[in-house]
């Protein structure tokens, strides 16, 4: 299992935090990966490979919104690649992030337009 660290946690923390009390869109965590059932000591798996850490909803039309939060060297794999190819061609709007402001730029830019 791969562990991201807690600059990555509390990135993703701040970004949820900054547009967690906006109206005009809805944002969740999106956990993925594989985790230990503490019940049944049985490694379960959630999500599929490249989603994004955070996902939400843009409205009032309800575009998608993937922010993929990164920290230090990290950059995106293949699968990431694959995953905000398939949602920009399908119109979602898709953050790379390193900074909240860069969430911040990103999504006042793409409202403007």
């Amino acid at each position: 299992m791969k562990y991201r660290g807690e600059a990555h946690m509390r990135l993703k923390n701040e970004i949820l935090l900054a547009l967690g009390s906006r109206r005009d869109l809805k944002v969740w965590n999106n956990p993925t990966g594989a985790f230990l059932s503490i019940a049944t000591h049985n490694v379960v798996r959630c999500g599929q490979k490249g989603q994004p850490d955070i996902l939400g909803v843009i409205g009032p039309r309800g575009r998608l919104l993937c922010i993929e939060v990164k920290t230090g060297a990290a950059v995106l794999d293949d699968d990431q690649k694959a995953w905000r190819s398939m949602a920009e061609g399908l119109g979602a709007l898709y953050i790379e992030a390193r900074t909240v402001k860069d969430v911040i730029d990103a999504f006042n830019g793409e409202v403007k337009k």
